[in-house]
C-alpha cells in the first residue's frame, strides 16, 4: 500500500551496546532527517519481540516510545507476532497495548482524540511456535483509530471474495488454546514446550556461532 501512494521507509538503528533495543533518541534523529528532506512520517512500526535479534523491550523504553508517538502524532504500528518466541532469562513479553493503558492512554475512537495514541497491533499464526506459514491467519487490533477510518478499513476488508476459514479456525485456536482441565491440553503443552524448546535450542547455536 505504501508504494501505491508513493510513501517510502525512514530507517532507524538498534543499539547493538544496548541488546539491539530502540531508543527515542535514535528515533527522534530519524524523524528529524526525514523532515528536514520534506517528508511526512505517519506511522512507526516495532518489532518486539525482535526478529532476528531476539531483544524483548523494557516497559520503561517502551513507554517512552508511547509517549514519543503520541506527541509527534505518529501511528505506532506494533508488530508483536514473535511474543512466544522469547528465550532471553527473565525476559517477559508485554504488549504495546498493555503498556498504553497503564500509562492511562484512553482507546478514544472520537474525532476528539487529536493528542491521544493511535496505534495498531498485529499478530499471526505464521509465526509463534505455531509457525503455520501456509494458513495465512492472523489479526489486528486498533487503539485510539477514529470510527470513520475504522469503517474504511472494514469497508476494504470487506471487499474480499471468501474468507480465509482455515486462517481463521487457526487463529482462533492460537488465542484460545486448551486451557489445564481440558482433554487435550496435556497434548497441546507437551508439542508447544517442544517446539519452543528446539527454537532456543536453535536461535542460542546461531548466536554463539
Amino acid at each position: 500500500l505504501s508504494p501505491l501512494l508513493r510513501g517510502s521507509g525512514e530507517p532507524y538503528y538498534l543499539d547493538e551496546s544496548a541488546s539491539w533495543n530502540c531508543s527515542v533518541a535514535a528515533l527522534s534523529s530519524a524523524l528529524a532527517s526525514a523532515r528536514e528532506k520534506g517528508t511526512s512520517i505517519r506511522a512507526l512500526v516495532v518489532i518486539n519481540p525482535g526478529n532476528p535479534t531476539g531483544q524483548v523491550m523494557e516497559e520503561a523504553d517502551m513507554k517512552e516510545i508511547v509517549t514519543f508517538c503520541a506527541q509527534e502524532g505518529i501511528l505506532l504500528m506494533a508488530d508483536e507476532v514473535y511474543q512466544e518466541n522469547v528465550y532471553k532469562q527473565g525476559a517477559k513479553f508485554t504488549s504495546f497495548r498493555k503498556v498504553a493503558l497503564d500509562m492511562g492512554m484512553k482507546n478514544d475512537s472520537s474525532d476528539a482524540n487529536v493528542d491521544g495514541l493511535q496505534m495498531v497491533s498485529f499478530h499471526s499464526t505464521s509465526k509463534g511456535f505455531n509457525g503455520e506459514c501456509g494458513l495465512r491467519g492472523g489479526y489486528f487490533e486498533m487503539f485510539g483509530i477514529p470510527t470513520e477510518v475504522k469503517a474504511q478499513i472494514y469497508k476494504a476488508v470487506s471487499i474480499s471474495l471468501g474468507s480465509n476459514t482455515t486462517g481463521q479456525v487457526a487463529t482462533g485456536l492460537m488465542v484460545q488454546p486448551p486451557k489445564a482441565g481440558d482433554e487435550s491440553f496435556a497434548t497441546y503443552r507437551a508439542e508447544r514446550d517442544a517446539i519452543l524448546s528446539s527454537l532456543q535450542r536453535r536461535a542460542e547455536m546461531l548466536s554463539t556461532a
